[in-house]
């Protein structure tokens, strides 16, 4: 055996460095270093996409998905006091079953949301997605408040 094998043999015991680690993930969510647009994109482009987003991103997300739920109930709460329903793909969905109504709203509201989110640096129709995702929760709190205001009288 040659000194060249035993040195081979002996590095076969070391820890494979290039293992995945918890450590690395940890890094890539929260630890990264640049969270928001690089200087020399801004001089090139005016609209950009990211990995990351922000803490209010997320926020007007979770609040948008607890919206639709408040609103689905709501809807069902006002149509089992006599109510009908004025959108005809939701009719169609409440004929199905209300099971149906609320899973198909829910998703395509969670696919708006995800686009809106997606773009809140990007313009979509003259506005950022964050700024159109602030606007539909206005929307919808108006929309609540109506239904909310339905119930009690």
């Amino acid at each position: 055996m040659t000194a060249v094998q035993g040195e081979n043999n002996c590095r076969r015991h070391v820890v494979e460095r290039r293992r995945p680690h918890l450590r690395a993930f940890y890094y890539a969510c929260f630890k990264t270093r640049r969270r928001g647009e690089r200087r020399d994109i801004l001089q090139q482009v005016q609209h950009y996409y990211s990995d990351h987003y922000d803490l209010n991103s997320a926020t007007a997300a979770l609040t948008m998905m607890l919206l639709c739920i408040v609103d689905s109930v709501l809807t069902l709460m006002l149509l089992e006091r006599g109510a009908s329903e004025l959108n005809p793909m939701a009719a169609l969905l409440l004929n199905h079953g209300s099971l149906w109504f609320f899973t198909v709203k829910y998703l395509l509201t969670a696919l708006c949301v995800f686009t809106l989110v997606m773009h809140t640096r990007i313009g979509v129709f003259g506005m950022r997605g964050y700024h159109l995702l602030q606007l539909s929760i206005l929307f919808y709190l108006l929309l609540v408040n109506y239904q909310v205001v339905l119930l009690l009288y």
